[in-house]
């Protein structure tokens, strides 16, 4: 990491974009640049997203009214049975555009995040009983249940023995055991040179292995610690360009055989890959999960495909994309939160050792 890369992390997240965009019923989906897209409304997946990045930050002042807002819009986009509504109109009405299992991954990763690291106990107990409530969510998509899983583990962190979120992590293992498995030489059991537990690399992919980790650390099952490593590392290696940087898989996804750098690459993409090295860092105390954490954050800064910053220093917001012309100029709620996230995390972990 250079010099410039390790002043810059040293400065303070800056909230001002997402302040700008939330409102006492939310935060906005989209933006014309940096201005809300007021039609779009209101998702449930960026609301959970304002409440991991809100959680992270709740010492700022700005935190309390974020981490209240995006907790009143989870518990009432609540349905019952595990099931959250996915979208709202701007003027707080509840759309009826049916139900989306991410949405409803995410909430529970959003409330097992502030239930297990918010200061504030009322707060605290509130994410933790919609937690509970929320808690028999079962979806037979990857990504959805991954996102369950990463809230279920950061409820057991706190509280050992919750009991609800082991039995979401083993209904999980059960249901994901067959991506686990592996053959004696400690490769992964997937067919020939492709790994990956779907025809194509598609979106968020660092949370497949994350969720393949997490249950081995709540389980003690061999076979995810070894399948979620494995994977991860040719996720790294798939996702690093022979320059030493990052490019990500883009929106439209890869295989074998697509050119490369592709475009437009996500920053959702970045941000879940940071995610997963933090967890394999705490794992296992090796260097080389920070040193990806720091390719994420360097990924936001410049360090990528077409050396280009993927934050905005005058709006404090994240731009939508990478194209081969430059940023996505738009600074959605998705993008902001992925890059602020990202760069907290990395301050967190990388600048004592930058001192």
């Amino acid at each position: 990491m250079d010099a410039n890369h390790s002043l810059d992390l040293r400065d303070a997240v800056d909230l001002r974009h997402v302040v700008a965009l939330s409102t006492r019923l939310g935060i906005f989906e989209h933006c014309a640049g940096v201005a809300p897209r007021r039609e779009h409304g209101f998702c449930t997946d960026d609301n959970a997203r304002l409440l991991v990045l809100a959680t992270l930050v709740q010492d700022q002042p700005e935190a309390d009214t974020l981490i209240r807002r995006s907790l009143d819009f989870l518990e009432g986009a609540y349905l019952g049975t595990g099931r959250f509504a996915d979208r709202r109109a701007a003027d707080g009405t509840w759309l009826d555009g049916g139900v989306n299992d991410d949405a409803c991954g995410r909430a529970l990763w959003g409330l097992g995040t502030a239930a297990s690291l918010l200061d504030d106990p009322h707060t605290r107990r509130r994410a933790r009983l919609l937690f509970e409530q929320a808690a028999s969510f079962r979806s037979p998509w990857l990504r959805s249940t991954a996102f369950a899983v990463l809230g279920a583990g950061a409820v057991l962190e706190r509280d050992p023995g919750a009991r609800s979120a082991h039995q979401l992590i083993a209904d999980a293992a059960e249901s994901t055991g067959q991506l686990a498995r592996t053959d004696g030489s400690g490769s992964s059991g997937w067919r020939g040179s492709w790994p990956w537990p779907e025809e194509r690399l598609s979106y968020a992919n660092g949370v497949v292995p994350h969720m393949m980790l997490t249950i081995a650390r709540e389980t003690g099952d061999h076979r995810f610690t070894l399948s979620g490593f494995n994977l991860l590392r040719w996720l790294v290696d798939i996702e690093t360009s022979s320059a030493g940087h990052l490019s990500v898989t883009p929106v439209g996804g890869w295989v074998t055989g697509q050119p490369r750098p592709a475009f437009d690459q996500q920053p959702i993409e970045v941000a879940t890959l940071a995610d997963c090295a933090i967890t394999a860092w705490r794992m296992t105390g090796e260097h080389d999960w920070l040193e990806l954490l720091g390719l994420c954050a360097d990924w936001f800064h410049g360090r990528n495909d077409i050396a280009t910053p993927m934050v905005d220093r005058t709006s404090g917001g994240g731009f939508d994309g990478l194209t081969p012309n430059g940023p996505n100029l738009n600074q959605g709620a998705e993008s902001t939160i992925a890059a602020l996230t990202t760069r907290l995390q990395a301050q967190r972990l990388l600048t004592p050792a930058l001192s």
